[in-house]
């Protein structure tokens, strides 16, 4: 996302006109202007499904603000995700808040759209997991987080989670092409 950032900031055009531009100036061979073309295709597919998932994480941070998480375990999580997606109308309109977000700030352009919205949303971003990671030092049982996370178990690596941790860097990964 940060290459993205860089290409158009420095081209000070669309994507695909960014990276030709890049291409003449560094002498580049023309097969880096597909970089372009799935800068620009590659959201529209993503915003199929990055939409809902956005809709539902509007919904969730109503919850949180409410403090609506206090006490629950798998089963509780899993009931209230159930309960939430069961409203049809109600899931409609956090798609709809959040489309609207998204055009508002595609119509207002480089400057005053994706740029605004980059310096408020990565810096908040930055926040947020500190916030998160912070949570976890005081509530959790952050040794064994962090025990868990640097120390690989092999034995539970399987074709299953190979395959779970291929479709994981895909979606994390997709970010680099304009997702």
């Amino acid at each position: 996302m940060a290459g993205e950032l860089l290409i158009g900031r420095r081209g000070h055009r669309s994507p695909i006109n960014s990276v030709s531009s890049l291409i003449r100036d560094e002498n580049a061979k023309p097969f880096w202007h597909a970089i372009g073309w799935i800068s620009t295709l590659v959201p529209v597919l993503g915003l199929s499904y990055y939409a809902v998932v956005a809709a539902w994480a509007i919904d969730y941070l109503g919850l949180a603000a409410a403090d609506s998480f206090n006490g629950f375990d798998g089963a509780s999580s899993a009931n209230t995700f159930n309960a939430r997606i069961d409203r049809p109308i109600y899931q409609a309109s956090l798609h709809a808040v959040f489309i609207a977000a998204t055009v508002w700030v595609v119509a207002n352009g480089i400057n005053r759209g994706i740029e605004r919205a980059t310096k408020i949303l990565m810096p908040a971003l930055f926040g947020v997991l500190l916030i998160i990671v912070f949570y976890g030092m005081v509530a959790g049982d952050f040794a064994a987080a962090v025990r868990f996370l640097f120390n690989p178990d092999f034995d539970s690596l399987t074709s299953e989670s190979v395959l779970v941790a291929l479709g994981q860097a895909l979606f994390s990964l997709g970010i680099g092409v304009g997702l």
